[in-house]
């Protein structure tokens, strides 16, 4: 199935205000920053945020969904290596997710909110 390069570009637009709101959240925190500081970064309009996230807690929404389909991946492929022993891969799991944890410790205070 081919992409159009309108739907392309959709796609790009979308990921950069996604990376723009996961580095001013981590940097700034939630509350700090604005819509219009993620579409400044993602160098869109503010009413393009809004075309794709209703919301900034739309907008950690949809991070936090990335992050958990992200690792659902990840389990899913070490639950397919049948090449690798299992403490190996457990080990190599936990260092990686604990990696990726500490990469995302600003953005935790975030995620904890939105869920609390």
């Amino acid at each position: 199935m081919t992409v159009s390069r309108r739907d392309q570009n959709r796609i790009e637009q979308r990921e950069r205000i996604l990376a723009s709101a996961r580095k001013l959240f981590a940097v700034h925190g939630f509350d700090e920053v604005t819509v219009t500081d993620v579409a400044r970064t993602a160098g869109v309009a503010r009413a393009t945020v809004f075309n794709y996230f209703a919301s900034k807690h739309a907008l950690v929404d949809a991070i936090t969904l990335d992050v958990l389909y992200y690792y659902t991946g990840m389990l899913d492929r070490a639950l397919d290596d049948q090449e690798t022993a299992t403490p190996t891969l457990l080990r190599a799991l936990a260092d990686h997710m604990g990696y990726g944890i500490e990469q995302l410790r600003p953005f935790d205070a975030i995620f904890l909110g939105a869920v609390g």
